[in-house]
């Protein structure tokens, strides 16, 4: 599955790849709760919000 939707991935998936043109980080999905490698992979200087894995 691919997605830009974090807060779905987080939810329904149980291993996540961040990519931007390469790997930036993977793992679970708890990976998704530390904003910093979203940020590499979306190619921003700072967070917007916060997404969490429930």
């Amino acid at each position: 599955m691919t997605t830009d939707d974090l807060a779905g991935a987080a939810r329904t998936c149980h291993r996540v790849v961040l990519m931007n043109r390469t790997v930036v980080a993977e793992g679970g999905p708890e990976l998704l709760a530390d904003p910093d490698p979203a940020l590499r992979a979306f190619g921003l200087d700072r967070a917007i919000g916060t997404v969490t894995a429930s």
